[in-house]
């Protein structure tokens, strides 16, 4: 009704407008015209404002309409109908009452408005985000700082014997595993949907990769430490290193390939769930984190094979617990594995348990990729750098084992000593 009003304007203000002579229609004339125009429509006095060019509110004519629900349904089709009933309508400069209103419950008393309320999004929080960022913050450090100790005194005896190669893949793995706190942090109050879907991808790739280049690099050390126990003896090599790289880059592609195959068919998604609801039906708490469909058979696949690698660990340390290493290996390797699994033990179910919490999940998570890293650097690498000092200041307060080949190199100086002095002795 209000758009026939609209056409009949335009066509009175268009006739007025329309020059008698040469009948052409100027916009301007149109115009003025058009805000003239006064006349009874369908909707009531049409007048329209100067200033404008819009109808007056004041001469339209509005009507609010009840839609009302019939007491008894269709015989028909018997499904209930509404009754459109009009209440109120604006004539004449003023609202007139036709019909009560009546509300949904039946009644004519106007409702109180909703209450105000706020959605919990139980983000992970500022606080624990600097936590988090502290955290790999140290583990980076550290990685960096024992990889370039490594570098800086590869020629030493101890460090020789350890085997650079794999203290440097140690470094490495423990790098890559803490940096996987970085994606961790990230929730929807700092990136956006398709940002948190990114950061969940890695959170993939990140931890299960460098914990696999961690554990099958210690693997590999120690079973090239049960092949070769007496290692800065370069005669007494039983083994070359190349032996025992082969498994750890297979456990390495193992895991790419899974977690490829992962990513193709069941991708981490960023997802927001509703947990708590109040009486109006209204969201008033929600968790979000990564999710996937049948990710299950992948996520076991690539726990299975990373657990194989420790038990492969396992079972080199125990047929290394009768070997007498040089420096004495054996124990802080088995010490840098036991720590590791018992970490593993009191941190998995810990996660599950504060799952539904996102904070409390966050920090359980970072807790322990932080001590896992932290455990092995420290565990493989203070050792190396004591017997080092040691080494380099010449002192003789060694391990037994050390102690007994500085005292036979000592015997052996001795005995060649007076054979010199005889030779020179004949030659005067």
């Amino acid at each position: 009704s209000l758009a026939c009003d609209a056409m009949i304007a335009l066509g009175i203000s268009a006739c007025a407008g329309i020059d008698d002579e040469t009948f052409h229609l100027n916009g301007r004339n149109h115009f003025n015209n058009f805000l003239n125009a006064t006349f009874n429509g369908i909707t009531g006095e049409v007048i329209f404002d100067h200033l404008s060019g819009t109808r007056k509110p004041t001469s339209a004519l509005f009507q609010l309409t009840n839609m009302i629900p019939r007491l008894e349904a269709d015989q028909e089709t018997g499904k209930n109908r509404f009754v459109p009933v009009v209440s109120e309508r604006y004539l004449d400069k003023k609202w007139q009452t036709v019909n009560p209103y009546v509300y949904n419950d039946g009644t004519l008393q106007a409702h109180l408005d909703l209450p105000d309320f706020q959605t919990n999004y139980m983000h992970i929080g500022s606080s624990l985000r600097i936590i988090g960022i502290l955290l790999v913050t140290i583990v980076i450090s550290m990685s960096i700082g024992f990889m370039s100790w490594t570098f800086w005194n590869r020629n030493g005896k101890v460090v020789k014997a350890s085997q650079p190669f794999f203290l440097y893949i140690i470094c490495i793995g423990t790098l890559l595993l803490g940096s996987s706190i970085i994606p961790l942090s990230f929730d929807d109050e700092v990136l956006s949907v398709s940002g948190c879907n990114i950061a969940c991808v890695v959170c993939t790739w990140m931890p299960c990769i460098g914990f696999s280049i961690a554990i099958s690099a210690l693997s590999a050390k120690i079973w090239w430490t049960a092949k070769n126990p007496n290692m800065s003896n370069e005669g007494q090599i039983r083994s070359p290193i190349k032996e025992v790289i082969y498994p750890m880059f297979i456990f390495l592609t193992l895991n790419i390939i899974l977690l490829v195959a992962w990513s193709i068919d069941a991708p981490s998604q960023w997802t927001r769930v509703t947990t708590s609801t109040d009486s109006f039906g209204r969201s008033i708490e929600s968790r979000g984190g990564c999710s996937a469909e049948n990710d299950m058979p992948y996520f076991l696949s690539v726990t299975s094979l990373n657990f194989c690698a420790i038990v492969i660990a396992l079972y080199q340390l125990y047929h290394l617990r009768h070997e007498i290493t040089e420096f004495g290996e054996g124990k802080y390797l088995a010490a840098a594995m036991s720590g590791i699994i018992l970490v593993i033990s009191f941190g998995v179910p810990m996660i599950y348990v504060a799952r539904k919490n996102p904070k409390a999940a966050y920090f359980a998570m970072i807790s322990v990729l932080f001590v896992i890293c932290v455990l092995l650097l420290l565990v493989t690498f203070v050792p190396e750098i004591r017997r080092h000092q040691k080494v380099f200041k010449g002192n003789h307060n060694l391990t037994r084992t050390e102690s007994t080949l500085v005292k036979k190199s000592t015997e052996i100086k001795e005995m060649s000593q007076p054979r010199t002095t005889l030779k020179n002795e004949d030659t005067t």
